[in-house]
């Protein structure tokens, strides 16, 4: 029931920011919402994050990422998981230098 409900209000609250221009609020709220339709079952492929703009920035991406290796986690797809943290891993040290740094 609390996941239906999150669901709910993610849905009511995406349009909200959208409206308000508040991108990486709305990445977050949609970021969540998928989340929970993929826990419920709701999606062909849990493991999957659809629908949700990755390109908004890096560390936006970055997090996207971590909701995709605790589905991978969460629904014992643990190969899979290992070889996207892997290949994730390799992508994002690449693409983003100074990341150690902070920056």
């Amino acid at each position: 029931k609390e996941l239906n409900d999150l669901e709910a209000n993610v849905q009511s609250y995406k349009p909200q920011m959208a409206a308000l221009k508040y991108d990486k609020f709305g990445f977050f709220i949609g970021l969540v919402g998928q989340a929970a339709l993929n826990l419920m079952g709701r999606t062909e492929h849990t493991t999957m994050i659809d629908g949700i703009d990755e390109n908004l920035n890096r560390q936006l991406w970055h997090q996207a990422q971590f909701v995709k290796r605790f589905l991978f986690a969460h629904f014992g797809e643990y190969k899979a998981g290992a070889q996207n943290s892997i290949k994730v891993g390799n992508e994002w040290l690449k693409s983003y230098p100074g990341v150690y740094f902070g920056y």
